[in-house]
Parts: C-alpha cells; sequence; structure tokens
C-alpha cells in the first residue's frame, strides 16, 4: 500500500491518493480533523445523489456499513478516485 497526499486545496481536510495491493484502481482518502455531525449529514447526502444517478464521486462504504471511522478525533472517509484538475477558484469550476 501507499498513501500520496494529493497536494490539492483540502479545505478543512487532508487528502490521500491510496494504492492498495491487488486493487486496480487507487482510492482517494479523506482525513477531517474535529469534524461535527454535519459532515456525516454531507456524507449521506453526497452518497444518495450518487445512487440517484447524479455524477459526482462514490463514497465507498466499511465492511460493515458505514460512510465513514473516526479515528483519534478525525473523520476518515473514502471514495473512488476521480482524476481530476485542481480547483483555482475559478467560478467556472464550480
Amino acid at each position: 500500500m501507499s498513501a500520496e497526499p494529493t497536494g490539492g486545496q483540502g479545505i478543512n481536510s487532508a487528502n490521500y491518493r491510496l494504492t492498495l495491493a491487488g486493487c486496480d484502481e487507487p482510492l482517494h482518502l479523506k482525513v477531517i480533523e474535529r469534524a461535527d455531525a454535519s459532515v456525516a449529514d454531507k456524507l449521506a447526502a453526497l452518497e444518495g445523489c450518487f445512487r440517484s444517478g447524479v455524477k459526482t464521486v462514490e463514497v465507498l462504504r466499511t465492511v460493515d456499513g458505514r460512510l465513514s471511522v473516526e479515528q483519534d478525533n478525525c473523520l476518515l472517509a473514502m471514495f473512488r478516485w476521480c482524476e481530476g484538475q485542481p480547483y483555482a477558484g475559478r467560478p467556472a469550476q464550480r
């Protein structure tokens, strides 16, 4: 396994590109410090959008069906990796 910081603008989080042995695609790990209850709600809304066919990233569930894990006062969430361009703050990117 390798974990590389993405170097993007992680607002209130750290982001990593994970490459796992035996896995064909990299994954995106988001580590959110001091996450409040609204983060879990946002993850659930994001997953609901994906399941409804909205073109957005897929939140991967844990083996016990959760959307995130809390560890050492951080919330960890895993997503399918999507190639893209870093956010540069331009209105067109929003």
